[in-house]
């Protein structure tokens, strides 16, 4: 025996975009009230906002002061220390993490074009690390 549900096509629905994110992400997170939903976006979007940050640091900052040499780990970390806002809202663990998981991306991209190279393959393919999207 099944049951059909019928919808009414009629009625409108008059949710903000951000009520209707929380209902389908509150779905995942079960027993998450709406004030924890809340401060977990305020972390991930500090979270994609500090990835970029360093993105930004490595491609028009660094160029300008190093000559394009990459800039490592610890002066990444000195410089957001001192200039991001999003290093401040997350905790320093989680975006010393995120700072660590840049440079092993930077170092899985040199490795792979040096492979690429060495093998006479085509390296067009191998894209370096890049920003996340603003929305998302």
């Amino acid at each position: 025996m099944s049951e059909t549900i019928t919808v009414n096509e009629t009625s409108e629905d008059t949710r903000t975009d951000d009520e209707i994110q929380y209902l389908t992400c509150s779905n995942h997170l079960r027993n998450s009230t709406k004030m924890q939903y809340n401060i977990l976006r305020t972390l991930t979007r500090a979270a994609k906002s500090l990835w970029n940050e360093i993105i930004y640091y490595e491609n028009v900052i660094v160029p300008k002061t190093t000559g394009g040499k990459h800039a490592g780990l610890g002066k990444i970390i000195k410089y957001l220390q001192e200039n991001s806002i999003n290093y401040r809202i997350l905790n320093a663990n989680s975006a010393q993490q995120i700072a660590r998981q840049y440079c092993a991306a930077w170092k899985s991209y040199r490795e792979k074009l040096k492979n690429a190279k060495q093998n006479g393959t085509d390296a067009s393919d191998i894209k370096p690390p890049s920003y996340m999207k603003k929305t998302g």
